[in-house]
């Protein structure tokens, strides 16, 4: 007995079919892919603009809180005038009011505190700002020192200082332009630096402006 067999399924896709799939799927996938890389690139970009605008707030708080106290008095003068309270470019370990033992302070400010401990010898708080490379990396320091040159504390605040631009000091009284170092009455009512920072995710410089003022005028 004759047994027909099926007929073999002649279902498929043609050449031109598989042309047309590839065509479509490549039309699909490139603009897809520049919308995934666009958006990791403007990620890394927000997330470093985030990093550098918390080492803003950071540095603005620390420094704005440091020269509303700056003001050393002379004890021995009947009027207890000021005396230099501000110093910029001081090695660090020298100077009237030292705080640390290494490196070059941008600018170090200090202020009188409370006696010390059982006697009537005012103690002198110091604030040194200092920039200093750790892991490669260029930070933005404060370190506190409280009656001594010996730091009590070490806070980076700012990360990624722009090497080619390093932070600079500018002093002001009355809205001239005055020496920071100054002596006397002349100790300066408000104090700026200017810091540039630089996130390695980044192509152009940040630039801080922290700017603080002397809580006492005279």
């Amino acid at each position: 007995m004759y047994v027909r067999r099926p007929a073999r399924d002649e279902g498929g896709f043609t050449l031109i079919e598989l042309l047309l799939v590839v065509v479509i799927i490549a039309v699909v996938v490139v603009p897809l892919g520049n919308v995934v890389l666009s958006y990791f690139h403007n990620a890394t970009a927000t997330a470093a603009r985030l990093n550098e605008s918390h080492d803003a707030q950071l540095a603005a708080a620390y420094f704005g809180q440091d020269v509303a106290s700056v003001g050393v008095r002379q004890t021995s003068a009947p009027s207890a005038s000021l005396v230099q309270s501000i110093w910029t470019g001081l090695p660090n370990g020298s100077g009237t009011y030292p705080c640390g033992s290494s490196g070059t302070a941008i600018v170090l400010l200090a202020w009188d505190d409370t006696p010390v401990a059982g006697t009537v010898t005012l103690g002198y708080d110091r604030v040194a700002y200092t920039v200093q490379t750790v892991s490669g990396q260029t930070q933005l320091h404060r370190l506190a020192c409280a009656g001594s040159a010996t730091v009590v504390t070490d806070t980076v605040v700012a990360h990624d200082v722009y090497a080619s631009a390093p932070p600079s000091i500018a002093c002001w009284s009355g809205g001239v332009s005055v020496a920071c170092s100054g002596s006397g009455g002349s100790v300066p009512q408000q104090v700026v630096m200017t810091v540039s920072i630089r996130d390695a995710a980044s192509t152009a410089s940040y630039v801080i402006t922290l700017t603080g003022q002397r809580r006492s005028t005279s």
